[in-house]
């Protein structure tokens, strides 16, 4: 008897703590949350101009000149935008060091934004169903963390995701 409420309590033990996991972006304070998180072993400084020179030799990437919107550092960290001109898109991005080593930081990718009129934000991990999630961060990678020339560890949303 004692057997079967030893396995109860962890059975319960084990469904509360998942259910904690899968509601964590309810609890989450921040406002990027969901943002997908590449870490590098460089500091804060170097990714900043490691993204400014990819920037500079992709001109493509560049925000077209009717947008007021700019890179910018801010609340410590260092905002930054990639343009997709094929595919008409904004892409949000911020680059923060870590608190608890500074010879380390990561750049977030937060969202996407349709067309040149700013305001159709779509968030990553929370407003793309699965496939559209992974296309959308492979693509990133291929495009802009691969040509940093920086080794990085995709560390994720740092959440369990579950999809629809």
């Amino acid at each position: 008897m004692k057997t079967k409420y030893k396995i109860l309590i962890i059975l319960v033990f084990v469904l509360i703590l998942v259910a904690v996991r899968m509601s964590a972006n309810l609890f989450l304070g921040g406002s990027y949350s969901y943002a997908e998180q590449y870490e590098f072993d460089v500091n804060n400084a170097t990714l900043i101009r490691a993204v400014k020179r990819l920037k500079n030799e992709n001109p493509n990437y560049k925000m077209p000149d009717s947008l007021t919107i700019n890179d910018s550092s801010y609340m410590g960290k260092y905002h930054f935008y990639i343009y997709y001109s094929k595919e008409n898109e904004i892409v949000h991005c911020f680059i923060m060091d870590r608190i608890d080593n500074p010879n380390k930081a990561s750049i977030y990718l937060d969202g996407i934004n349709k067309g040149l009129v700013l305001g159709s934000w779509k968030v990553v991990n929370s407003d793309y169903d699965k496939s559209e999630n992974l296309k959308i961060k492979e693509e990133f990678k291929e495009r802009v963390l691969n040509k940093l020339k920086l080794p990085y560890k995709d560390e994720g949303d740092g959440m369990m995701a579950f999809w629809p």
